[in-house]
């Protein structure tokens, strides 16, 4: 077929360039090695002005033509001057043949610069006025050849007029002994390179360590927007701050946590989310003032238990454990207690009452008000006792005077990622407004898999993020814990045959080694923190059962999941699972 470069016209394209487009390019079966570039531009300035080509035809086994098209309702030419009617004003007065003539003296030597012998390849002009009627004979002189001019008749033959005008450029010079063209030296295969070559094709783009650096800032000073809010609450005593993922409640209570340490406070913080609690413990548990811990680690240090037994179970966690931790309050050393404590991930403490009863036994009395924070949000309840909690409503039974703040605005993940988060889980996002651009990128992929593929369709989706993302801002999430997921059982196959698997797991971290770049998890295990981008697997019929199970929701899983990403998420679904929004990976 005749190749078109580019295969579609920009609109902005004037009527006479589109006629002969037009008329080339459904000819494709024609001359299946012809090339014909359209609007080649170059750097090279003649007069001020830019030198473009609006047709450059590489005709294989015979030359080059370059064609000027004029979209004119009129043309009149007097020795050197022409005018042009029905045209730009700044256009009326050009010689199109001095334009062809400027544009192929950048193109031979461009050419020639790269090492081919363009004395060799016939070179042939052509001016086309595909509107005009050529009626009556020309009056040509010297200048111009009659096989040089076409109009609107030679639109209904655009490959006969184009063979034309180079047949006629070599018979002019078939008998110049300064003139010695070898057409057969024109291949295709050259043909094909030229092209390539005159074309720019430039692949630009921001390193994803810049584009990291980038996000961070944006989402660091969103986030210090919204603790504005915490100077208006700062001399209340007992505060709940309540808000959709996203919102910065532990942004709220970790500030407040710092600000209470510099008034002279002894702070507690404590979660029920372990890696939450190891990650706030490296950025604020070393300070002096501040103590951070795991709700099942701080039960067992007052309850005096080193170790859990064996065969502990839920019932061991949430019952014996508080149930012997109480028994110790009385006799508690004053290191462990505090003038203030915050606890998030409140709905998860809520659901277990015991908890709370131990918390406010810590508490420690001084000539300074005790002060009580918390932070909440019951759309995430996914460690709850197989029943919804309202955890302000609990929250306000236990505590007097208790202050709600009730955080609306999303400071974390980018407008357009949470509204498709929306729109994939047909829910209400329970944020009114957002302090990210709504420029910021961010966006929900969901894939199509099955439990076969889906280690090789995370393997594809993981290679397609390291294009934009760096290693350490992906995340990948699972509804299983440590054994079931398809991490965990790329790590115990011991022999992979497959390269991009072994590609993937290189890049996974191990839970022991620590090797690898890309940190995966539960979803439970993540709930509290973030990542730019987070990538949800094992989401399947057979999950959903499981969760159903232990009195969990699938729904609610995938919503934690998702609102952990900043920018960018990703789901790999089984089973027609969200069929409405998934389609098949490339």
């Amino acid at each position: 077929m005749v190749q078109m470069i580019p295969a579609k016209l920009e609109d902005s394209t004037n009527l006479g360039e589109k006629i002969i487009f037009d008329a080339l390019k459904p000819l494709g079966h024609v001359n299946p090695d012809w090339i014909i570039l359209h609007s080649l531009k170059q750097v090279k300035v003649f007069k001020n002005l830019q030198a473009e080509t609006d047709f450059l035809a590489l005709i294989p086994g015979k030359g080059i033509v370059v064609v000027e098209a004029k979209g004119a309702t009129g043309v009149s030419v007097e020795g050197d001057a022409w005018l042009l009617e029905g045209v730009p004003p700044a256009k009326r007065r050009s010689n199109p043949f001095d334009q062809i003539d400027n544009a192929s003296r950048g193109i031979r030597k461009f050419l020639k610069d790269l090492g081919y012998d363009m004395d060799k390849i016939p070179f042939a002009r052509l001016a086309w006025f595909p509107r005009i009627e050529n009626v009556g004979s020309l009056q040509l002189g010297m200048a111009i050849e009659a096989s040089e001019l076409a109009f609107k008749k030679q639109v209904g033959e655009p490959l006969k007029t184009l063979k034309k005008a180079i047949d006629s450029q070599i018979n002019r010079n078939n008998e110049n002994p300064a003139i010695h063209y070898e057409p057969q030296y024109f291949t295709a295969e050259m043909a094909e390179h030229m092209a390539t070559a005159l074309r720019p094709k430039v692949a630009l783009k921001v390193d994803p360590e810049t584009k990291a650096l980038e996000r961070k800032v944006s989402r660091r000073k969103a986030t210090d927007e919204q603790l504005v809010l915490l100077e208006l609450v700062a001399r209340n005593e007992n505060i709940y701050f309540e808000g959709a993922a996203g919102t910065g409640k532990t942004e709220m209570l970790r500030q407040s946590a710092l600000e209470m340490r510099r008034n002279g406070r002894n702070v507690l913080y404590v979660c029920y989310n372990e890696m939450l609690a190891e990650t706030m413990g490296r950025d604020i548990g070393e300070l002096q003032g501040i103590s951070v811990f795991h709700i099942n680690s701080l039960l067992m240090k007052i309850a005096e238990i080193k170790s859990w037994p064996k065969d502990a179970n839920t019932d061991w966690f949430d019952e014996k454990l508080p149930n012997a931790a109480l028994e110790k309050l009385s006799s508690l050393s004053g290191e462990l207690h505090f003038d203030a404590i915050c606890i998030d991930e409140f709905q998860d403490i809520a659901a277990r009452p015991l908890f709370f009863d131990v918390l406010m036994g810590l508490k420690r009395s001084t000539y300074m008000p005790f002060k009580l924070l918390m932070a909440g949000d019951d759309q995430q309840q996914i460690f709850g006792m197989g029943q919804q909690i309202d955890s302000f409503a609990f929250a306000k039974k236990n505590v007097p005077n208790l202050t709600h703040v009730s955080l609306n605005t999303n400071c974390r993940q980018s407008p357009a990622l949470s509204a498709a988060i929306g729109r994939v889980l047909d829910r209400d996002m329970d944020v009114k407004r957002h302090r990210l651009s709504p420029e910021e990128e961010g966006r929900l992929d969901v894939y199509q898999t099955t439990k076969e593929r889906q280690a090789k369709d995370l393997a594809k989706v993981v290679s397609q993020l390291l294009e934009t993302y760096r290693p350490q801002d992906i995340r990948i999430l699972s509804v299983y814990g440590g054994k079931g997921s398809v991490m965990a059982k790329l790590f115990d196959e011991k022999d992979l045959h497959s390269k991009e698997l072994r590609d993937l797991r290189k890049l996974l971290k191990h839970p022991v080694s620590k090797d690898g770049k890309i940190s995966w998890r539960s979803i439970g295990k993540f709930k509290g923190l973030e990542d730019d981008v987070v990538v949800l697997t094992d989401l399947s019929q057979d999950a959903r059962k499981w969760l159903e199970g232990q009195n969990k929701f699938l729904s609610t899983q995938v919503y934690v999941g998702l609102t952990r990403a900043r920018t960018h998420a990703v789901m790999l679904v089984q089973d027609g699972l969200y069929k409405k929004h998934s389609k098949k990976l490339d």
